[in-house]
């Protein structure tokens, strides 16, 4: 199964939570009524209820159960913050000097920059000693990693690649949004249950005998109720489990120690330390690396993972896939293209080595610049400040409006540092600079950005760079960046004008070559079954193309194959791929969630040296 069904699973898992929740919502709705049914001739010796009675219960549980669960994902609408904030979790600070925590963050940015995401934010459960993590958020590039603080400080530096390699997996395959989802609609179902508990709470205040039949009835009610929580239990493990074997197939996958994942599964059993104390322990278990609470009746079928032994022996038991031979790139373009999709959401250990290589490659003072918001914002300034002297002057005011007049004075140095990196380093940096950016808050986030816009439009041109950056920051900083994004579109004709737009300027960036610019573009409409020719040369409007790419991020997964193939066939046309064309399909690639990792040296057919920028003047910017 590979990326793309993957994400389809995940999506048709909802479909089915969706019919579960109903089936649900009946039972419950049914038990409750026949409780009261039965409170009515047993308190009040009334021996038959109307019909309209029946109905407007009915329509009230519906109400409640649909109130208390859009209630919960309304609480959680701020995605993964929202979630860790929730448990009670600290945010590790990127400039720690724990080094524990410092290994945690390095072990992090290593698998965001070899799967081509956005660096989670990271957060430790400092009240938790047993060995746990989670993922949560609604996309790849706004999610947060969640530890406990046994894990911290219990597992080996391969122990702990391994646990994050299994919550990255559940980052790619999309299901985080899943599994927030499931806590809301758990949230409604249970809520009958918590009623019943509640009369039983104002019986016992009552302080009278009289009282002991309504305390008896609201426990009825709670017993009712908790079939609610039945069902829910009964949900939660038929979603988990299996993505509970595919992550943990995956983060083998990625990379390729199974020693290390079989080692942290085995601490776990021996210590019996996987249990998490927290109030949402129950709410959020499916969530957790490993079974976050134990069901005392019925464990088998309601444990959301699968048990340790059965994990080990599917890891154990998994025969590796051999790695591609590095210095053996495809031969042809349709096998570079196959290749290409194939990488899509997954990374591989050649992928983590080179992470590990961007990373150690650059200069401690960088690293330590982008440890802080401050510092992060100013190595984006360093990226898009420069020009002549009107120019600058545009872009100090700029800079000065933001709050951050005093970096102009020391962007030189810091552009050179970035500049003696090369283009290959630019993503890594913006990666790893974005969890530092994402501690500001939402105005500091709102300044920034605009800031970033006065830069890139100091000199009324865009270039294949701005954008590129301009692009990520907006995905992960913006206000609306969180939001829940559904399915619209299940094939690419509604699109077809978006996907033009894209390959028309994929193939103008790879080529001055009107020529070349033609058959590139032919060559990724083939891709798609479709015939168009090149539309003519207009000038490049970057809000445009945003727009384009945010509705082909809501195209089904199973469509989403066809829009990197055309866009993969397009920049390959001529047999040769620069750094900066692989930068642009990985950008492209994070804008629709279909995530791609670093290019490997044995990929770079030709580096830079066809980098062409896009210069013209832009329209309504």
């Amino acid at each position: 199964m590979d990326f793309f069904a993957r994400q389809e699973d995940a999506r048709q898992h909802t479909l089915r939570l969706v019919l579960m929740f109903v089936a649900a919502v009946v039972a419950v709705i049914a038990a409750v009524d026949l409780t009261v049914m039965f409170g009515a001739w047993w308190l009040l010796d009334v021996k038959g209820l109307p019909r309209d009675f029946h109905l407007l219960l009915a329509g009230f549980l519906l109400l409640a159960i649909f109130f208390f669960a859009v209630r919960r994902l309304f609480k959680l609408r701020g995605g993964g913050d929202a979630i860790a904030k929730m448990v009670k979790a600290r945010q590790v600070a990127r400039d720690t000097r724990d080094l524990a925590e410092r290994r945690l963050l390095n072990v992090v940015d290593e698998m965001a920059i070899a799967s081509g995401v956005a660096a989670p934010s990271v957060y430790v459960m400092d009240d938790e000693q047993g060995i746990n993590a989670f993922a949560a958020g609604y996309s790849p590039n706004q999610a947060v990693i969640v530890v406990t603080k046994g894990t911290l400080e219990k597992l080996s530096r391969d122990e702990l690649q391994g646990v994050i390699g299994h919550e990255f997996s559940h980052i790619l395959n999309g299901d985080m949004r899943l599994n927030v989802r499931l806590i809301g609609i758990l949230a409604g179902i249970v809520i009958v249950g918590e009623a019943g508990l509640v009369i039983i709470k104002l019986g016992a205040e009552a302080g009278d005998t009289g009282a002991i039949p309504f305390i008896l009835w609201g426990a009825l009610v709670a017993a009712v109720g908790y079939i609610g929580v039945f069902f829910g239990r009964m949900i939660k493990a038929a979603v988990s489990r299996q993505r509970e074997f595919l992550a943990d197939a995956s983060s083998v996958q990625f990379t390729r120690n199974p020693d290390g994942l079989v080692s942290a599964l085995e601490k776990i059993r021996k210590e019996a330390s996987a249990a998490v104390k927290n109030a949402y322990a129950g709410e959020m278990s499916h969530m957790y690396f490993s079974q976050a609470i134990n069901p005392k009746i019925f464990s088998d079928l309601f444990a959301t993972h699968p048990p340790i032994d059965a994990r080990i022996a599917g890891i154990t038991g998994r025969k590796l896939e051999a790695a591609p031979a590095a210095d053996a790139p495809p031969a042809t373009a349709v096998g570079f293209v196959k290749s290409m999709l194939t990488m899509v959401g997954t990374s591989s250990p050649d992928h983590v080595d080179r992470a590990t290589e961007l990373l150690a490659a650059m200069p401690a003072s960088l690293k330590a610049m982008v440890e802080t918001p401050e510092g992060a914002r100013r190595a984006v300034y360093g990226y898009l400040f420069g020009g002549d002297a009107a120019v600058r002057k545009i872009q100090v005011q700029a800079l000065l409006d933001a709050g951050d007049g005093s970096m102009a004075a020391h962007q030189d140095e810091v552009a050179r540092t970035l500049r003696d990196l090369g283009p290959a380093a630019r993503l890594p940096v913006i990666t790893i600079a974005l969890p530092a950016l994402r501690q500001m808050d939402q105005p500091a986030r709102d300044a920034f950005l605009r800031a970033v816009d006065a830069l890139v439009d100091a000199d009324r041109r865009v270039t294949l760079d701005e954008f590129i950056i301009r692009t990520i920051l907006r995905r992960s900083l913006a206000a609306d960046a969180g939001r829940i994004e559904r399915v619209k579109y299940k094939n690419l004709d509604p699109v077809k004008a978006d996907l033009v737009l894209l390959l028309a300027t994929l193939a103008r960036a790879g080529s001055a070559d009107p020529l070349e610019q033609t058959v590139a573009f032919a060559r990724g409409m083939e891709a798609v079954g479709m015939n168009d020719t090149l539309p003519p040369e207009t000038p490049f409007v970057a809000d445009a193309m945003s727009a384009a790419l945010d509705r082909l991020r809501v195209v089904a997964p199973l469509a989403k194959p066809g829009v990197v193939a055309a866009c993969v066939n397009t920049a390959f046309a001529d047999e040769k791929l620069t750094v900066a064309e692989m930068e642009l399909l990985r950008i492209i690639g994070m804008a629709i969630d279909c995530p791609l990792p670093p290019m490997l040296d044995a990929q770079q057919v030709v580096a830079g040296t066809r980098s062409r920028k896009l210069e013209e003047t832009l329209v309504n910017q």
